[in-house]
Parts: C-alpha cells; sequence; structure tokens
C-alpha cells in the first residue's frame, strides 16, 4: 500500500494485532494521536490527526469529534461540548443527539464495551466510510485510504460493485450507503455504526422529520438571525477564519455575516481560469470582494493543467470526480493553508432554498394546467422535441420541450423530477444498461425519501431529497481540501441552518418560478438589490469543449477503456460529449487508478 499523506485523517476500527501490526507499517504515526485497547482478544483501535478534529480521553473512552459540533443547552462548542457529550453517554449509555447542532461525526472507542461508536448527523461532515471482512472491520474519512487498507488488510485487489453502475452514470454519483467499491461502504446521514467484534450495527437516529420545527411565516428575519447565531459561533471558533468566495449569493451572504463579526480585510479565495468562459466568474469575485473590503486572492488555473488535477483529485477521493469544478479544490487549498487553517465555503444553499428545477416544475405546472389533454401535449413534445434538432432551437425551446416532458404526477416515471436531472440521457441510459436496471437505480434513489421520512408538497420533497444526494459533492469539496490540511465549513450545512430551512412555510421557501428568493431577501440587507439579482453565474468550466477533438481532455477520453457493459457503443459515447462521457471518462480514471492499475497508461 501505498504511504498515506492525507494532513487530516482519521481511521479506526477492531482487528486483530497481527493486521494492527501490518498496518503501522503503512499508516505514518508522526504527528498523530493513536490509541489502540485490546478487548475480547481483539484491539481496538483509533488514529487521528490534523486540525479537523477535536478529542477527549479518560481511562474508559476516547471521544473524538470530526467537523464543528455544539451544545447548545449547555452553551459550549467543540471541547466543552464533548465533555456534555461525555457525562451524557456516562448517564445514558447514548449519544444526546437531539440537543447537538452543527456539522460532525462522533467516533467513541469504548474500551470497557469493547465497541467502537460512529455517527455523523444528517448535514454531517466528513464522510465516514468503512468495511467489514473476516480479519476486522475498518473505517475511515478518506475513502481512499480506506480502500487502500482494505486491500491489504484482504491481501486482496479491490473489486468493482458493479451492481451501482447504472445509478453512477444516471446521476454521477452512487446514492445511499453503497459505494464504487465492492464490500466497503458509507455510513449514511444521520446514522449511527456500532463496530462489534463480528458485526457492525447499524440504525437510523437522525430523520428530516426529526428535523422540522414550528412553522416559520417570516422567513427572512428567522434565516438572519440562525445565520448570525452561526457564523459569530464559527467567528469566536475559528479566530483565522477565511472564505471561499465566488461573488455570488451565497458566498456573498456569508461573506456579509463573516465581515459583520470580523471586520473587513478577511482573506478570500476564488478560482481564476483562464479561459474566456470565466470572465464573468472572475468580474463577480473582484466586484464583491472590494464591495466587503476584503483580502482576495486568485488562484489562476490554466486550462492545460486541468487533465493533472482532475487524476490527481481522483486520487485523493477514492471515488469518481462528479462535478467538475471539484479538481480545482486542491489548487484552491494550497494556496488558502498558507494563510488560514479553516475557511468556509457557501454550498448548499441551492438545496435549501431552490435549485433551478424549480422553475421547470412551476411551468410544467402551468402547462399541465393550460392544456389538460394528454393527447395534446404529446402532440407539442414530439413538434418541440422535432424543432430542437433544427436551426430553430433555442434554450427556451429546449426549457419548453424539458417541461412538456416532466410527469408530475406519476413518482415511478423516468421523466418525474425524483428519478432524473438536466445531466441524464435517458435514451442512452436504456441503450446501455437496459430499463429494468435504470428503473432499479430510480427506484433505490426514491428510497431515500421513505428512509429520511420526508414530508411536504413535491419541492419540499425533492430538496431533501437534493439535500440528500447532492451531500456527496460537499463531501468530496471537505475530503479534497482537508488531504491539503485545510477545514472546510459549510455554514448552510449547519444543522440549524438545515431545520430553519426545512421548517419554513414552502410558498415563502419556494415561491412561484423563483429560486432563492429567502436568501436573496436576506442579503438585500448588506448588497444593492440589483447586484443580489443580477443574472445567476456559476463556475462555468467548459467541460464539452475540453471532451472534444483537440480539447484538453481529449487524450484522456481517446485512452478510455472498453467496458463490457457498454456494450460496444465506447466509440458512439466518445463522440457525444455530453454528459454521460463525462461521467465514463472520470469513471475510467478511477477505475485505472484502484480497480485495475495495470490498465492506467
Amino acid at each position: 500500500m501505498q504511504e498515506l499523506k492525507a494532513k487530516n485523517l482519521l481511521i479506526g476500527g477492531i482487528v486483530s494485532r497481527e493486521i494492527l501490526t501490518e498496518l503501522e507499517h503503512s499508516i505514518p504515526l508522526l504527528h498523530a494521536l493513536f490509541w489502540q485497547h485490546t478487548a475480547n482478544d481483539t484491539l481496538l483501535f483509533l488514529l487521528a490527526r490534523g486540525n479537523h478534529f477535536v478529542y477527549r480521553e479518560d481511562v474508559n473512552h476516547v471521544l473524538v469529534v470530526l467537523g464543528h459540533v455544539a451544545y447548545p443547552e449547555k452553551n459550549v462548542i467543540a471541547t466543552e461540548a464533548l465533555e456534555e457529550i461525555e457525562r451524557h453517554y456516562h448517564a445514558c449509555a447514548r449519544f444526546p443527539i437531539s440537543l447537538l447542532e452543527g456539522s460532525f461525526a462522533l467516533i467513541l472507542l469504548d474500551k470497557i464495551a469493547g465497541i467502537i461508536i460512529v455517527y455523523r448527523n444528517i448535514p454531517g461532515l466528513p464522510p465516514i466510510y468503512h468495511s467489514q471482512t473476516q480479519k476486522g472491520a475498518i473505517f475511515s474519512d478518506n475513502l481512499s485510504i480506506l480502500a487502500k487498507t482494505t486491500s491489504t488488510v484482504n491481501q486482496s485487489e479491490l473489486k468493482l460493485n458493479s451492481n451501482q453502475l447504472a445509478t453512477y452514470f444516471m446521476f454521477g454519483r452512487v446514492s445511499g450507503r453503497e459505494t464504487l467499491f465492492k464490500n466497503i461502504f458509507r455510513v449514511m446521514p444521520g446514522e449511527q455504526a456500532c463496530f462489534r467484534k463480528n458485526n457492525v450495527d447499524l440504525s437510523q437516529l437522525q430523520t428530516f422529520d426529526t428535523m422540522i420545527g414550528p412553522k416559520i411565516v417570516n422567513c427572512v428575519e428567522f434565516l438572519e438571525c440562525m445565520m448570525q447565531e452561526v457564523i459569530s459561533e464559527y467567528a469566536r471558533t475559528y479566530p483565522r477564519l477565511s472564505n471561499l468566495f465566488s461573488g455570488g449569493v451565497d458566498s456573498s451572504y456569508v461573506q456579509a455575516h463573516l465581515t459583520r463579526y470580523l471586520g473587513t480585510n478577511l482573506p478570500t479565495f476564488s478560482v481564476d481560469l483562464v479561459h474566456p468562459s470565466w470572465t464573468k466568474e472572475h468580474e463577480y469575485a473582484r466586484a464583491g470582494s472590494e464591495f466587503f473590503k476584503s483580502n482576495h486572492t486568485f488562484v489562476e488555473v490554466d486550462p492545460l493543467v486541468y487533465p493533472s488535477l482532475l487524476i490527481e483529485a481522483t486520487a485523493m477521493l477514492g471515488e469518481p470526480v462528479c462535478h467538475a469544478q471539484l479538481v480545482f479544490i486542491p489548487e484552491l487549498s494550497r494556496t488558502a493553508v498558507q494563510s488560514t487553517s479553516v475557511c468556509m465555503c457557501g454550498m448548499g444553499a441551492d438545496t435549501l432554498f431552490g435549485t433551478e428545477t424549480c422553475r421547470r416544475i412551476d411551468f410544467s405546472f402551468q402547462i399541465n394546467r393550460l392544456i389538460p389533454q394528454i393527447f395534446l401535449r404529446n402532440i407539442m413534445t414530439r413538434m418541440a422535441e422535432v424543432l430542437s434538432k433544427t436551426s430553430l432551437s433555442s434554450n427556451r425551446l429546449k426549457t419548453f420541450h424539458a417541461c412538456l416532458k416532466t410527469d408530475l404526477i406519476r413518482s415511478s416515471s423516468s421523466a418525474h423530477p425524483f428519478n432524473t436531472s438536466e445531466r441524464t440521457n435517458l435514451t442512452l441510459m436504456f441503450d446501455v444498461f437496459g430499463r429494468r436496471k435504470v428503473t432499479k437505480a430510480m427506484y433505490e434513489r426514491r428510497a431515500l425519501l421513505k428512509q429520511y421520512q420526508t414530508t411536504g408538497n413535491l419541492k419540499e420533497r425533492l430538496h431533501s431529497l437534493y439535500l440528500l444526494t447532492a451531500h456527496s459533492s460537499r463531501e468530496r469539496f471537505y475530503q479534497l481540501a482537508s488531504c491539503i490540511g485545510l477545514k472546510l465549513i459549510f455554514p448552510y450545512l449547519d444543522s440549524r441552518i438545515v431545520k430553519a430551512a426545512l421548517s419554513m412555510d414552502a410558498n415563502c421557501r419556494f415561491p412561484f418560478k423563483q429560486t432563492k428568493k429567502v436568501l436573496k431577501d436576506a442579503l438585500c440587507r448588506y448588497l444593492p438589490r440589483e447586484l443580489v439579482y443580477r443574472q445567476k453565474s456559476a463556475w462555468g468550466v467548459p467541460i464539452f469543449e475540453w471532451l472534444r477533438s483537440g480539447g484538453v481532455l481529449s487524450q484522456l477520453v481517446g485512452k478510455i477503456n472498453e467496458y463490457p457493459f457498454l456494450k460496444g457503443k465506447s466509440s458512439m459515447v466518445k463522440i457525444t460529449q455530453g454528459w454521460f462521457l463525462w461521467n465514463l471518462l472520470t469513471f475510467d480514471l478511477w477505475y485505472k487508478f484502484f480497480i485495475s492499475p495495470s490498465a492506467s497508461t
């Protein structure tokens, strides 16, 4: 196994002494805390290092928290919160789940019971992955490290979880507990895993139903109060705090509150891609940093280095890169960590206050009301589909076509918002994987709604689903920064903000044909309205241009393996330059690095 280079790292489990001795040769212990305890002829061990955790230890327990945890009832955070958690566990033999806030994972090594308990709250970061074999159970916050460790323990090659291929290519990520590695799993949000000698017991301790409070009508005022509480707490906890600042609505609202508590001249960072498509992103970050008087740093990225950054990010993550912007995080982190150790990130606001899918749902609702006859809508759908392939095609026509196709009634329909996305090429998915496997992938994704007890109207349930599935993007952001040594904090993923959003009146949270209105109205208290409501800009990486022949990614595309599941269609897929090709490329890089290194070139 290769040397583990992550500057922030947690790994632990229950194994034999022989296995731990073997692992110790692979895991450098320098500048790390290491605990081990013998119970029932097995070894319980925990290794933690870096700035992303705090801990407490006594004769009976080791308690570690990763991320940010607060105990509002006692008005304590971090180490002081751990003291209260420990007292509660001594008295009740369980964590005080309902009393904790933040975004965190808890790990308890119980020396008396001979068990290790891992819990992450619903918005909790970092992610925790685990694997169980006949030789022991191991977990880590880094999937790449866990995969290599599992391979060492089993003395065998890692295997592909082919059952999740359709899900990955459908949504760009694997939904639920499984990963693309066979027999390696994820501790789900709100789930507790209890590691014993011969098994891992899983239990769901937090659902969306448990997070919803009394209905909030004055949404903007309530959001302001919650964000003030959260950001002020972060500002007190982390004195050298900075922000990944794009100048958009999400990061600007975070920056406004950060400036309020820590003043001006705060360090902020953003990517500056050397490409015409990035002009607006550069201007937004420049104008925003000047308005808030922050000490802004542009991290310049040449498109020619994008392929190497993509490969690096894949190796660090242990899973395919789902979003093109992810590969910039190591570069951003390497720059940011020179002046700060903790950085804010404004991701997550869309999934709380409205994605662009809301507009399509509202337009589809209007169309269904104006044209209730199904046969007329079918005729118009076919006409729009034909026109979209001609010179008459436009973005508005494509949007109209998508709205006509959307099925708002049947939740099992492939055209229902629960089951698809703008990145999904259903025709190609059915052709490659077959209708049965694609339908199964849709069903497994919808099953999360029942598991997490989601309620409310279509938009409310859809965004709860987004919060769970898109959460993997934030996990990847966290993990990439963590490997470099930078601790990322996501204010919109603090449980107090999530609870506020879930408790808002649906008409206020998702007004007709508007997205993020609550957030934008709150930001208008700090920025001029014309800046808040200007045209959206969202890190426009020209992926399709780069995937084409002659593009910066074309050489990697040309080296993609001929995988059996493609059924001889790889040549056709390579000329489409769509999201399916992007998913195939990122899957190919991951496969060559972890599953079949000999296939790498």
